[in-house]
């Protein structure tokens, strides 16, 4: 069964998947009157689970408190950290999905700090239609490579741009 991980064909059909993933990240971000907002509800029946738990950590007027309402906070449904999850799961492979979902966690916090020190100023930045268009831009190409790469890497002048983004020969 482990061996199915190992099949060239499902690991072009996981990169696929994964690029899917990502055009659907860069669409939500362009999706200002909520069409996409139904890809959210799994999540939302978790959060409704979680949030008398957060009812009581508030106010967040001591350090415990703080720090356990931030983590329950993690716990919150976000589109972004689903897709992570399944990006995740599409590496097929336990050690790279842990890694995937490390980054992704450690990008996370690089992020979440600074906006809560800045606050109203960068979600207004963020809030943009330029900057919005900006990320999307970016998550949609990320998802086209992602879906590519097994194909770009059949033209030889690729190779060294496409071991650099890490679709070398050997990341399969």
């Amino acid at each position: 069964m482990l061996r199915l991980f190992e099949w060239h064909a499902f690991v072009v059909a996981a990169r696929v998947a994964m690029g899917l993933v990502l055009m659907v990240v860069a669409l939500r971000l362009l999706d200002q009157q909520g069409r996409l907002r139904f890809l959210g509800r799994p999540g939302a029946h978790l959060w409704r689970w979680l949030q008398p738990l957060q009812r009581r950590l508030l106010p967040a007027n001591t350090v415990w408190r703080r720090l356990l309402a931030g983590m329950l906070w993690g716990w919150m449904p976000c589109g972004l950290s689903a897709t992570m999850l399944a990006a995740a799961w599409l590496q097929a492979s336990a050690m790279k999905g842990v890694v995937t979902m490390a980054a992704f966690g450690v990008g996370t916090w690089l992020v979440m700090v600074p906006l809560t020190w800045s606050g109203a100023r960068v979600g207004r930045w963020l809030q943009r239609p330029g900057a919005r268009r900006g990320a999307a831009a970016f998550v949609l190409l990320a998802g086209v490579m992602t879906m590519a790469g097994p194909w770009l890497m059949q033209v030889p002048s690729l190779h060294g741009v496409m071991g650099w983004l890490g679709c070398g020969p050997d990341a399969r």
